[in-house]
């Protein structure tokens, strides 16, 4: 029997093969648009310094007055990453030098914030979602010996980490973002408070 001749005699192969095409198309492009709720989730390219401003990193209540909120030098990304540092002390400053320390002549990193969004993950897997990537990040910090607390807030999921050095980070899953910060010398609960005031930057735009 030709191949016409099949398709006239069973026409409902060919509407179940039609549905069954559409159905997996619907499934497939549902799994590509749906990254979550939050508005940035389905971005590749944010500009996370000028999305956060200045006047968030102030929740860190970090002591010095001219740090400067920037995409780091040695930041492989264009946007998705923002720091808080310090430039290098100038070699006259004497008493400023002596305060510095070791890293006078250095660039000093207080904080910094990195964020991965669902489109940014799926280039990396097509079939990595933001919930598992953050559990297992989280699962690392702790095997790595980071102390961890969850924290409450508008997002999915989030905690806080410190270790004995001095280090604290947060790590946040907000409905499509992954917000993960880190910062030395400051408190949990600036962390955590800073975490809070990014959070509601990053999914208001204010």
């Amino acid at each position: 029997m030709k191949i016409d001749d099949l398709l006239r005699s069973r026409p409902g192969i060919v509407g179940i093969g039609v549905l069954t095409f559409a159905v997996l198309a619907l499934v497939s492009l549902l799994s590509i648009t749906d990254g979550g709720d939050h508005p940035l989730a389905l971005e590749t390219d944010v500009p996370l310094c000028e999305l956060l401003g200045n006047e968030v990193w102030v929740e860190l209540q970090y002591p010095a007055t001219d740090a400067i909120a920037r995409v780091p030098e040695d930041s492989q990304s264009d946007s998705m990453i923002c720091a808080l540092e310090l430039e290098p002390v100038a070699p006259g400053d004497r008493w400023a030098r002596i305060a510095r320390g070791d890293d006078a002549d250095k660039v000093r990193r207080i904080a910094s914030v990195m964020i991965s969004t669902t489109a940014t993950l799926r280039q990396q897997s097509p079939n990595i979602q933001s919930d598992n990537y953050t559990a297992t990040f989280d699962q690392e910090l702790v095997a790595s010996g980071w102390s961890a607390s969850q924290i409450e807030g508008p997002w999915t999921w989030g905690a806080v980490y410190t270790t004995s050095e001095g280090k604290v980070a947060a790590l946040v899953e907000d409905h499509g973002v992954v917000f993960w910060a880190t910062a030395k010398d400051v408190s949990a609960e600036n962390m955590v408070s800073f975490t809070h005031s990014a959070a509601e930057k990053m999914r208001n735009g204010s």
